[in-house]
């Protein structure tokens, strides 16, 4: 017999529907998690953005990797973070190919301690494009259901928008001189260019440049443009 959502659980979705839609910072998250819990009681929470699909392990630094998360260390949401992750973990290749929500068991935790004996996973990509968000929860202590699914399926949309917009935490700020270089790229200036505009050396803007990108985890000025640009830290 299928299993249905019951009534008195329709009214929080549709609260945690709207809530989302008003997600504008990562920290927002935490009400929007705790308000999950009890729809769907869970131990942790993981929701990780790419920003482009990955068909295989190579060239991982030109993705963009963004996650939030519930009851999960900042350290640990930092690895989950790093291109690493996307090379030792295939349950992440393997969700984002996956229509559907399904459950996955593992007799313990993977390797970056996300996961737990009885997790539901479930991925959404937006269409025409290659951004994915995939969203983790660690049930261990609940069996698998139904209608778990359902939820997360109805709500995941909304998930992806909501990240999306929040701009990205960096644990590394950048500095007052490297937003005047940042500026200044976006204006489409050389570097010998910016070194006289600012009044420093064509070495002090490599070097900033080169900073920009080690903050932004881009390949290139262009790169870190762009990322710049997606995680909101200047307008376009």
């Amino acid at each position: 017999m299928q299993q249905q959502i019951r009534k008195s659980d329709m009214q929080a979705i549709l609260d945690l529907n709207m809530d989302l839609v008003h997600v504008n910072k990562d920290e927002e998250f935490n009400a929007i998690f705790d308000a999950m819990s009890k729809v769907i009681p869970f131990d942790k929470a993981t929701l990780i953005h790419v920003s482009s699909a990955p068909q295989s392990s190579q060239s991982l630094s030109a993705f963009g990797l963004k996650v939030v998360s519930k009851n999960i260390s900042r350290d640990k949401q930092k690895e989950l973070a790093a291109p690493e992750y996307l090379l030792n973990n295939q349950d992440l290749y393997y969700a984002i190919n996956q229509q559907e929500p399904f459950w996955l068991s593992h007799s313990g935790e993977c390797d970056f301690g996300i996961l737990g004996q009885n997790n539901l996973i479930a991925s959404f990509s937006s269409p025409n494009s290659s951004n994915n968000t995939v969203l983790t929860l660690d049930c261990s202590h609940n069996e698998a259901s139904e209608v778990f699914s359902k939820i997360v399926k109805y709500l995941l949309p909304s998930f992806h928008e909501a990240i999306r917009r929040s701009p990205h935490i960096l644990d590394e700020q950048i500095s007052p001189r490297e937003y005047d270089v940042l500026q200044w790229i976006k204006e489409g200036k050389s570097t010998w260019e910016i070194s006289k505009i600012l009044s420093i050396s064509e070495r002090t803007v490599k070097f900033h440049i080169k900073n920009l990108c080690h903050k932004l985890n881009a390949t290139n000025r262009t790169h870190a443009l762009a990322k710049a640009i997606q995680f909101r830290l200047i307008d376009y």
